[in-house]
């Protein structure tokens, strides 16, 4: 840590805002803090203290006393450090509790406690919790507390990191070492073997608990029986494999059982099947008796079936020459209705030709409209550019209007203004006079107030002087002369009126006091009386030397009634104006009008030439068109015309088009008819033929064709019929056959209900071995299962017993015992020792090679020892003299600057800021310190040091002066 700037603001004695630049102090690294008793040199350092964490490092720990009693009111207290850690700057601002003036600056209010802290990123924190975290933990890595112990060293507090003693010492070295990790895993190492001590002990319940549910199923076991784990186990084990013996056993009877039962179920299904196919045999054998009773003669049967195959043969032929004949016939009527039409759409054609001859003449009247929509457009356009111009007219209009109304309100703001600054005159003459008015009142009074006194202290000293007469005369016996006036007359004390009240020296002296400074009070206002009498003199009011107050009473009445009427003026002429926020002089409003009326005029210029452009724009337009309205509605009518005779045009052409379409498909038809017409006659003429020729091959007359074909239905049905007969009659004769051929293969031996009987005890056999079956199955997985959870369970215990012996051993090496350090201490001590060697070469150098540190005894609490190279002898640090411990407990602190940082990574020592303790050195002592702390700056650290000690003076010529001030308070007066 690198200090750069420091800024103070009414802190402690510190009334005004002091600024250190410590960047001053570079080339000589040293520098001293250096003034009177009582000046505020510590305050400096409470003060980097306090903005760092919140607390100073001495005595002072009410931070809500820390702001300046010397400063202003309106003065607030802060302390802002500039500082870098690892080449990165930091800064940070802090604000104590204390009480400000509140934004209206009518009394106080009470401020919290608020800094700012901002990052090398440039980011700001301003959670106080989070300020602390981010500068203990990963910007500075020490605490207040040891922060004042390595880097500030406090007034009278510079040895504690040498002599504290306990635990306080041991959690000092421990933070800045960061050795509580060690601690950390100890206590996680006795954690974990309590554990896996823990996991064991239930690990062996569980296996207990298994055990004893498994031989519960075993009946022949005594649970009572005082039998080894070991014993259960094995007994469990044998009844395991016993049970499966007997599992494979009732497989096998099973097994037969199955086959048993198999071969019964197919007898039973082979007597069910002769009892149906007997059945079968007599129902074929009554159906056989009727198909033979219906069977028809197989000669006529021949006869017709070649009768009906005839007669399907020329019935076909027959109906497609009837289907020729029928199509022909509407063939002809379609085509005379196809005629008709074609004649009917020539008609149409005709009419259409005649609707187009008109078509010139819309063409026509369709371009003379074209020609009219375009002049409309160009006045259009012309009427728009006027419009245009009109509406730059209105906007200038309306220009010129705002510009009149800033006009007058910019007037009626000079006679606002004029008004405003009348009224201040007048209350500022108004307030100049009741303070005169009032000091006069006052001098008056303090007038009245000494003239009292002096009555009152001439009083006061006749009393006086009569009493010490008295007392003088009280041991004068009567004719002798006064030693003091030689008179022989003199007052008797017990005559004396102030005998038992009298009048003291102090007395006197009080009211001599009270005189003068009622006299210098009367002057004080006196001199304000006759500046304010010069100031109303300077605005041309002249008072004279001796003025009427009672006159300039009534006259402040009568001018009291004129600014009343001045401020009524003023609030009825701030209603017309908008914003009064401002006011200005009196020139620059009247410039500010002449401006705005050129600016007018500018404007009106500008209507002329607009109206000029207008007027060429609007000249070429007729007057009856010369509005938005009659232009747009000439333009919509010429619109409609043009589209109406768009559409009588395009619906001209449309029915031409369509017409010529209908006349163009209906000849096309005609034709394909036509085509048609003939070529179904030729097909039907054909037909007809090969109906005939049929006819004539089989001898057959067309009469009994047409005779016998009405019986066609009726002898097709019959033939179907008899047919059918035969088909069945000769499925029922195959039937029978394989029935009974069947019959004979299906004889059996035994009877159906011999079988049943048989049936019904083999499946009662089996379903007594399944419920054995079930319950020695369950037993063997329940068995099996808890067997191999108590194998795993032993695998595990083994396991942890090695587990358990390693963390044992380690928890006990890394707590220690009576006769071994703990892990932590035994790693602490050789971080203490290894800077011990670093601290020795300081303590060599301030010693004149007299101490070095021996070694380190670490019982308890921490214990330093010092070799005395001229005794020979070793002894603690508690038996060193004070200038001894100063340059020992230097030593330590210098020797953890140049190892902490490399032992912790996280502490950056750079600076060392010392607050006395040099008073204990002799010369020499100084010498050798002194020297020390040159060579450590050597190596880079900034080393600040607080002392009135002459012989620093002279050896450090960086300093950094506090001086008291007259009015109290001090200031900072740097010197390099």
């Amino acid at each position: 840590m690198i200090l750069h700037q420091l800024k103070i603001s009414a802190f402690g004695p510190y009334m005004a805002e002091e600024t250190i630049n410590f960047d001053r102090f570079s080339n000589a690294g040293i520098f001293l803090i250096t003034g009177a008793t009582g000046s505020g040199k510590t305050t400096i350092f409470d003060a980097i203290s306090f903005v760092l964490y919140g607390e100073v490092s001495g005595q002072r720990k009410e931070t809500k006393t820390l702001k300046s009693d010397f400063a202003k009111t309106n003065s607030v207290c802060f302390v802002m450090l500039t500082f870098s850690v690892n080449g990165k700057c930091y800064k940070i601002i802090r604000w104590p509790e204390q009480l400000v003036l509140k934004a209206n600056k009518t009394g106080l209010k009470k401020q919290k406690h608020k800094a700012e802290l901002t990052l090398p990123d440039g980011s700001i924190k301003t959670n106080l919790k989070e300020i602390y975290d981010i500068l203990v933990n990963d910007v500075l890595g020490v605490d207040r507390d040891n922060f004042n112990k390595m880097v500030m060293l406090p007034q009278g507090k510079f040895q504690k990191l040498l002599t504290e003693k306990g635990e306080e010492q041991v959690n000092t070295f421990r933070k800045l070492f960061g050795t509580g990790i060690f601690e950390t895993v100890s206590t996680k190492l006795f954690e974990e073997r309590q554990n896996i001590k823990k996991e064991y002990d239930n690990i062996i319940n569980d296996n207990e608990k298994k055990v004893k549910n498994c031989l519960l199923n075993i009946k022949e076991i005594n649970l009572e029986e005082n039998l080894s784990f070991k014993a259960k186990v094995c007994l469990i084990k044998e009844q395991i494999e016993e049970d499966e013996k007997e599992l494979k056993k009732i497989e096998e009877k099973t097994k037969e059982i199955d086959l048993k039962i198999k071969d019964v179920e197919l007898a039973l299904n082979l007597q069910q099947r002769f009892k149906e196919k007997e059945k079968h045999l007599i129902a074929l054998k009554e159906k056989k008796t009727l198909l033979e009773q219906k069977k028809p003669d197989l000669e006529e049967l021949k006869k017709k079936k070649n009768l009906l195959n005839n007669l399907k043969d020329l019935k076909f032929l027959y109906s497609i020459w009837q289907d020729y004949e029928k199509n022909l016939e509407e063939k002809s009527l379609q085509l005379e209705k196809l005629n008709r039409l074609l004649n009917e759409q020539k008609a149409k054609q005709q009419e259409t030709f005649v609707e187009f001859k008109k078509l010139s003449f819309f063409e026509k009247q369709k371009e003379d409209i074209l020609k009219q929509n375009s002049e409309i457009l160009i006045f259009v356009k012309s009427f728009n550019m006027a419009q245009e111009v009109e509406n730059n007219i209105k906007i200038v209009e309306k220009k010129i209007a705002n510009l009149e109304e800033k006009i007058k309100e910019e007037e009626t703001r000079l006679k606002l203004n004029r008004i405003y600054v009348e009224i201040k005159d007048k209350q500022k003459f108004h307030n100049n006079c009741d303070l005169l008015i009032k000091l006069n009142d006052k001098n008056d009074d303090l007038l009245q107030q000494l003239e009292n006194l002096n009555k009152k202290y001439i009083n006061s000293c006749k009393d006086f002087y009569e009493h010490q007469a008295a007392i003088l005369a009280k041991n004068l016996k009567k004719g002798m002369p006064c030693p003091v006036c030689g008179s022989l007359n003199h007052p008797h004390p017990k005559n004396s009126k102030k005998t038992e009240k009298f009048i003291t020296e102090a007395v006197l002296e009080n009211l001599r006091k009270e005189i003068f400074k009622k006299k210098d009070d009367s002057n004080v206002l006196t001199i304000k009386i006759k500046a304010l009498v010069q100031e109303l003199e300077k605005e041309e009011i002249f008072l004279g030397d001796f003025f009427n107050l009672e006159m300039l009473r009534n006259f402040l009445k009568q001018d009291i009634l004129e600014l009343e009427n001045l401020i009524k003026n003023f609030n009825l002429l701030k209603k017309e104006v908008k914003d009064i926020s401002f006011l200005k002089d009196t020139i620059k409003y009247e410039e500010e009008i002449f401006k705005l009326n050129v600016e007018k005029e500018k404007w009106q210029i500008n209507i002329k030439e607009l109206e000029k452009q207008k007027n060429e724009f609007l000249k070429n337009i007729p007057k009856e068109l010369q509005t938005k309205e009659s232009l747009k509605q000439n333009k919509n009518m010429l619109d409609s015309k043009q589209k109406e005779l768009e559409e009588k045009i395009a619906l001209i052409k449309k029915n031409k088009e369509l017409e010529e379409k209908k006349l163009n498909d209906l000849v096309l038809k005609e034709k394909s008819l036509t085509l048609t017409f003939e070529e179904i006659g030729i097909r039907k003429e054909k037909a007809k033929t090969n109906f005939y020729d049929r006819l004539t091959k089989i001898n057959y007359e067309f009469e009994v064709f047409l005779k016998e074909v009405e019986e066609f239905y009726y002898l097709e049905k019959f033939v179907e019929e008899k047919e059918n007969v035969l088909k069945e009659l000769d499925s029922v004769n195959f039937k029978l056959k394989t029935i009974e051929k069947d019959l004979k293969d299906l004889e059996q031996k035994n009877s159906y209900d011999d079988l049943l009987k048989e049936q019904k005890e083999v499946n009662l056999l089996k379903n007594s071995l399944k419920e054995k079956e079930k319950f020695l199955l369950k037993r063997v997985v329940i068995n099996k299962n808890c067997f191999k959870e108590i194998e795993i369970n032993l695998k595990k215990t083994q396991e942890l017993e090695e587990k358990f012996k390693t963390y044992n051993m380690l928890s006990e090496v890394a707590k220690g015992s009576r006769k071994r350090v703990s892990f932590e201490k035994y790693v602490l001590t050789s971080y203490l020792n290894e800077v011990l060697v670093f601290a020795n070469n300081w303590l060599k150098k301030a010693t004149s090679n007299r101490y070095i540190f021996y070694g380190l005894n670490f019982d308890d609490c921490l214990n330093f020892n010092i070799f005395d190279a001229y005794s020979g002898r070793v002894r603690h640090v508690s038996t060193l003299s004070g200038g001894e411990t100063f340059a020992a407990s230097l030593a330590l602190c210098l020797g953890l600057c140049s190892r902490v940082s490399s032992i912790s990574g996280a502490v950056e020592l750079d600076i060392m800021l010392i607050d006395e303790g040099f008073g204990s050195l002799d010369s020499k002592y100084l010498d050798d310190v002194v020297s020390c702390l040159l060579m450590l700056n050597k190596e880079g650290r900034q080393i600040g040091l607080i002392s009135h000690i002459y012989e620093l003076k002279n050896k450090i010529k960086s300093q950094i002066l506090v001086e008291k001030n007259a009015k109290g308070g001090s200031k900072i007066v740097v010197k390099s």
